[in-house]
């Protein structure tokens, strides 16, 4: 699923870099795909492009795409930085949290009623330092929670209360001298001096409907090029299942927060804006599912092991029978491909996993079945024929036990009476 369409891409800025000859777009098939995806690309080769004023210089860049205030769309390009480049909507603080816990939230704007505020350890949890916080309610029950120091000024100012609907708009971030204390090598406070930092600007006022606007960033921390990549969270669509396992509701949101996700068979993965197919996790194999006009979409992830925790062994020798289901349904569409296009080495090698992966599965002696609807159970009212009919085919089938079952019990019941 893309979020851009090649139309919007600026074509003048593709020139500018070299990546349009002839009129036609010169980026490779898949570094193009990553970036109407919205996804940050694997490195291009720039050459003879012209930056401040400087002709003919040739770098390793990697781009990404991302919509502006106005509707438009700008292209970003993300060269190896000497140093860590922060951009204007995060400060110091909040870019060192993001290196440390990878892809982190940052609500831009929102609105609905002032439900608390106060201060608190960061997202509530006692290992961040204590920050200010505001809660709103939306009009559909949903909360969104706000941070910065600068939102207590901010709402003081408003005078504005608990109850009220209001708006609040980050309207980026200005440098201001500030007095700080210095120490000595034994900690000891020697003196106070001034010292330049960035402080964000907060804009809070009562909601008006036409003028209503909401805006949430996922960000991330790219260490290849040392630069920080954003995605617009209303861009983000996280996964209906992944290898058979359904997402709650919850999970879907904690996904479109950049939050780690764990499954129940200890299958953890979260969002990442730098990642290849956008997502991080602690297994290499993923079938991820996504519901696109009515049916399901299935998608075959090699990921690398990027979520540091590991699996539990009695976890990891857990598998559903809905995984199984994936894993067919793969091999069945990418056996398809293959006769289509047998000289198509991608589609071979995934192929060639996918059947590992199955053969692992069903001969591995230690491998526990997990007693969970399959996928057929789940998804019987998807607009999936196959899906479906192999569901109605499953119930025909367990209906046909239950009968028999009875009927042999019946039978038995009678034999008894009569012996007796």
């Amino acid at each position: 699923m893309e979020n851009f369409s090649l139309n919007e891409v600026p074509r003048e800025d593709l020139k500018a870099l070299g990546l349009i000859k002839n009129d036609i777009v010169t980026l490779k098939e898949d570094t193009l795909k990553q970036l109407l995806k919205g996804e940050l690309t694997d490195f291009v080769k720039l050459d003879n492009i012209n930056i401040n004023g400087t002709d003919n210089i040739s770098l390793d860049a990697k781009l990404s795409l991302h919509k502006k205030e106005n509707g438009g769309v700008s292209l970003l390009i993300h060269p190896i930085y000497n140093e860590v480049n922060i951009p204007k909507e995060l400060t110091p603080d909040e870019a060192k949290l993001i290196q440390e816990n990878g892809a982190t939230e940052k609500v831009i704007s929102a609105y609905g009623k002032l439900t608390n505020f106060g201060n608190a350890n960061y997202e509530h949890d006692p290992k961040n330092k204590q920050s200010f916080f505001v809660e709103l309610e939306k009009f559909d029950g949903k909360k969104t929670v706000l941070w910065g120091v600068e939102l207590q000024k901010a709402l003081e100012e408003s005078n504005l209360k608990k109850g009220d609907m209001i708006q609040i708009s980050h309207l980026g971030k200005v440098p201001v001298l500030v007095d700080v204390p210095v120490y000595d090598d034994k900690n000891v406070f020697i003196k106070t001096e001034e010292k330049t930092v960035d402080k964000n600007i907060w804009n809070i006022e009562p909601f008006s409907e036409h003028k209503k606007k909401e805006k949430t960033l996922v960000y991330e921390f790219d260490k290849e090029t040392k630069s920080f990549v954003s995605v617009d969270a209303s861009n983000i669509q996280p996964p209906f299942q992944v290898n058979g396992k359904n997402l709650s509701e919850k999970n879907k949101e904690d996904f479109k927060k950049g939050k780690k996700v764990e499954l129940e068979d200890g299958i953890e993965i979260q969002y990442s804006p730098t990642s290849k197919d956008s997502i991080k996790a602690n297994k290499n194999l993923l079938i991820t599912s996504l519901l696109l006009d009515g049916g399901l979409s299935y998608l075959f992830i090699k990921a690398s092991r990027t979520i540091a925790d590991k699996l539990d062994k009695k976890k990891e020798t857990e598998y559903s029978r809905g995984y199984l289901e994936a894993l067919k349904k793969i091999q069945n569409d990418l056996e398809r491909k293959a006769h289509n296009f047998p000289n198509d080495t991608k589609i071979q090698n995934d192929l060639s996993s996918i059947k590992g992966e199955i053969t692992r599965f069903t001969t591995a002696s230690n491998i526990t079945l997990t007693k969970q609807k399959s996928v057929n159970d789940v998804l019987e009212k998807v607009n999936d024929p196959e899906i479906e009919n192999s569901a109605k085919h499953q119930k025909e089938e367990k209906l046909k036990e239950e009968k028999l079952e009875t009927s042999k019990k019946v039978e038995i019941e009678t034999t008894y009476k009569i012996g007796r």
